[in-house]
C-alpha cells in the first residue's frame, strides 16, 4: 500500500491522540527493515494496540482484524482507510489468508495478533498457528513486537480512550525467519517449535518473561 496522504493524516491524528491520552515509549524502531515484505506479530492488550503500533512503526501496516470491528461506528471506517482487512472469529478462511500472503509478497507489512483476541487479565494468551502459516507461505521474516500498558489508554471492554497515568510501551524486536524459528526441524514438529519460539520472543518483549 502506498503511503498516501489519507494514511499519513490518520496516523498523525492517532499519534496526537496517543500523546494527549498519556503518550508512549518506543524501543527498537531501527529494527524495522526499510523495505520488503514483513509480518508483524504482537501481543494484544487493548483496542489501542493497532493505533500504538501504527504510530510507532515507520512503515504502513495492513492489519488483519476481526470482522466485527469493521461494524463499530467510529472504528470501522478508520481501519478501512488504513488498509485493514477482516478475518472471521472462527479462524482463517482462504480469502484473508491469500490476501495476507499476496500483500507480503508485494513487499508490504501485514500486522496481526496471534492470540486471536484481547487478553482480559493482561497476561498473554497462547498463540494460534496462523502467523506461522502466513510467514511460511509468503517466505517473509517475522517482526516480533511486545506491548505493555496499552490497556491504560483503552481499558478492556471499552471503546473510548481515557487519560492514562503513565506511558504505553512498545518494544520492537529484530526480524526472524521461519528457518531460525523452526531450528531447521521440518513438518509439524518444526511448526510447533516455531510457535513456542515466537511466543517466547514476544513474551520477553512484552515484559512477561526475562
Amino acid at each position: 500500500m502506498a503511503l498516501d496522504l489519507t494514511y499519513r493524516l490518520i496516523v498523525s491524528c492517532l499519534h496526537t491522540a496517543i500523546d494527549f491520552y498519556g503518550g508512549m515509549i518506543v524501543e527498537g524502531r531501527s529494527n524495522v527493515p526499510r523495505n520488503g515484505g514483513l509480518l508483524l506479530v504482537s501481543n494484544h492488550r487493548s483496542l489501542s494496540d493497532p493505533p500504538v503500533i501504527l504510530s510507532a512503526i515507520p512503515r504502513p501496516v495492513r492489519f488483519m482484524a476481526r470482522d466485527y470491528i469493521f461494524k463499530v461506528r467510529w472504528i470501522g471506517p478508520v481501519i478501512q482507510k488504513l488498509g485493514a482487512f477482516p478475518v472471521s472469529p472462527d479462524g482463517f478462511t482462504r480469502a484473508p489468508l491469500r490476501r495476507a500472503v499476496d500483500l507480503l509478497k508485494a513487499g508490504e507489512v501485514v500486522g496481526m495478533f496471534p492470540e486471536g483476541r484481547i487478553t482480559e487479565t493482561g497476561s498473554m494468551l497462547p498463540f494460534t498457528p496462523g502467523a506461522l502459516q502466513i510467514a511460511r507461505l509468503a517466505n517473509v521474516p517475522i517482526l516480533p513486537v511486545g506491548l505493555q500498558l496499552t490497556e491504560r489508554l483503552v481499558p478492556y471492554g471499552k471503546t473510548v480512550p481515557q487519560r492514562a497515568a503513565g506511558k504505553a510501551i512498545i518494544r520492537i524486536g529484530t526480524p526472524v525467519t521461519m528457518d531460525v524459528l523452526t531450528g531447521g526441524v521440518m513438518g509439524k514438529e518444526g511448526m510447533q517449535q516455531a510457535a513456542v519460539e515466537l511466543e517466547c520472543r514476544v513474551r520477553i518483549l512484552a515484559g512477561e518473561k526475562e
